[in-house]
């Protein structure tokens, strides 16, 4: 579910930066594919940077998410109990 949730905000974040990154880089509709080489670079750049932003602050969530073996056993138990398996 978390890795789900994850997804769907990277998508919603990405397609809502798309616009402020075209507008903050010069990029110019009317100029169709003539566009300038430091607004071509800045949109590579910026359209790298976000992900790589998004996918680093995604692992240091997960890193500090407190799954461990043990608490992986101790839920499975909980659950099973509940169930009425144990």
């Amino acid at each position: 579910a978390f890795s789900s949730w994850t997804i769907k905000v990277g998508l919603a974040v990405g397609g809502g930066a798309a616009g402020y990154v075209l507008t903050y880089t010069g990029f110019d509709q009317a100029l169709g594919g003539n566009q300038a080489e430091h607004t071509l670079t800045a949109i590579r750049l910026w359209f790298a940077a976000i992900p790589i932003f998004g996918a680093l602050v995604a692992s240091i969530i997960l890193l500090r998410y407190p799954l461990t073996k043990e608490v992986m056993a101790d839920i499975r138990t909980q659950l099973e109990a509940r169930r009425g398996k144990v």
